[in-house]
């Protein structure tokens, strides 16, 4: 019995962007009173939803580098919080601030708190 030829494969290259992401599509929600559903918001999604405000505010597509130069990071940062890469502990509240205050939202709606 003869053994089989090996294929000369190329080496296991780790690309640590292709790590697990957290599963962040699923949409936690509360039954209201009367039996329909309150959908309730990450972090993330609002995020994204306030920079989608602001698009349509200025009438063109902000991209995530262009918002980033307003707020004062840089774009992958922007793209990090808006994909939940970054955890919500993590988000530098100076940069949440300047997110609020440049697409118009409360600070407090942005990061989830109720409004008293």
């Amino acid at each position: 019995m003869s053994t089989p030829k090996l294929r000369r494969v190329a080496p296991f290259v780790f690309l640590p962007y292709l790590r697990r992401m957290p599963n962040t599509h699923k949409v936690p929600t509360i039954t209201a009173p009367e039996g329909g559903v309150v959908l309730e918001f990450t972090i993330q999604d609002r995020l994204r939803k306030a920079r989608d405000y602001y698009n349509k505010q200025v009438g063109r597509l902000i991209t995530q580098d262009e918002f980033a130069q307003m707020i004062g990071c840089s774009g992958a940062t922007v793209g990090n919080y808006e994909l939940g890469v970054t955890r919500p502990e993590k988000m530098k509240k100076i940069y949440l601030r300047e997110w609020a205050r440049v697409t118009g939202v409360s600070y407090d709606w942005l990061i989830g708190q109720p409004s008293d």
